[in-house]
């Protein structure tokens, strides 16, 4: 990684900040597809790979977007990661679970309105500033109405699950 850093550095960067930011970002891109590696073999074992098509991007968008809970470390977050989407995978066996993501959707499509969007998670429309959490919202009313019979329901609706309970972690251990 160093010989990347560096080679990196003398085409961008004069100043050692930039080759910690460097080195930080190549740092957690080799880690994101790592742990993208991962949750696609956890997919082939469960052999749930529509799950995974659906609900990898649309986990990653929400995260980015909303944000949540984080591990102290990378190799917490690739552990919980792998956790979270092995036990995902595990509940998608079950008629209940999907019933259940159907009845309680709209509700977490309410939640989103909640969620406290960061200054940088917005969209300029001239004199309107339109935070991306509305847009998500718009998203997933379609999403609901659209998908409601269709096998992408559960993996679309389990990301948007899953990130609002870690955004919900954030706000509880963040208070204490």
């Amino acid at each position: 990684m160093k010989l990347i850093i560096n080679y990196l550095f003398n085409k961008i960067g004069d100043n050692h900040y930039d080759k910690e930011v460097l080195l930080y970002g190549l740092e957690v891109l080799v880690y994101n597809i790592f742990t993208l590696f991962l949750l696609i073999i956890i997919s082939l074992i469960f052999k749930n790979y529509y799950f995974g098509f659906f609900f990898i991007p649309v986990f990653s968008i929400l995260r980015i977007t909303i944000g949540g809970y984080h591990c102290k470390t990378i190799y917490g977050c690739t552990t919980l990661m792998a956790v979270i989407y092995s036990l995902t995978n595990i509940l998608m066996q079950f008629n209940y679970y999907n019933l259940i993501l159907k009845i309680i959707s709209p509700f977490l499509i309410f939640v989103l309105l909640f969620i406290k969007p960061s200054v940088e998670n917005r969209i300029n429309f001239g004199q309107f500033d339109v935070y991306y959490k509305y847009l998500l919202q718009v998203l997933f009313i379609l999403f609901y109405f659209v998908l409601f019979n269709s096998t992408a329901f559960s993996p679309v609706f389990s990301a948007l699950l899953i990130v609002e309970i870690m955004y919900q972690l954030y706000l509880i251990t963040h208070k204490l």
